[in-house]
């Protein structure tokens, strides 16, 4: 309270804002990757991605959600495989 009046706050609604994303030539032999994330509330749903492009414009990778997961349990494999820990157990959703 302050000077005898109440003061509340009031969360801004959910909005939106879209944004326009181009693509820039680059120079011969230079590559770009270009990567994004979003979560719908924390916790929530995630969603993950890039791309590697080179100076022409042509795809030369592709990465999303389930290939990071992937990669993730390819790397636990590996270091479980090299750990001293003989009982262990892996587990994906």
């Amino acid at each position: 309270m302050e000077n005898g009046k109440e003061r509340r706050v009031h969360p801004r609604p959910n909005v939106r804002t879209k944004k326009l994303v181009v693509w820039s030539k680059l120079e011969e032999g230079w590559l770009k990757f270009n990567m994004d994330g979003a979560s719908r509330g924390n916790p929530g749903e995630i969603g993950i991605g890039g791309i590697l492009k080179d100076h022409r414009g042509t795809t030369l990778i592709l990465i999303s959600k389930f290939m990071v997961e992937l990669m993730v349990v390819k790397e636990a494999i590996i270091a479980l495989c090299a750990s001293v820990w003989s009982n262990s157990s892996l587990e994906i959703e």
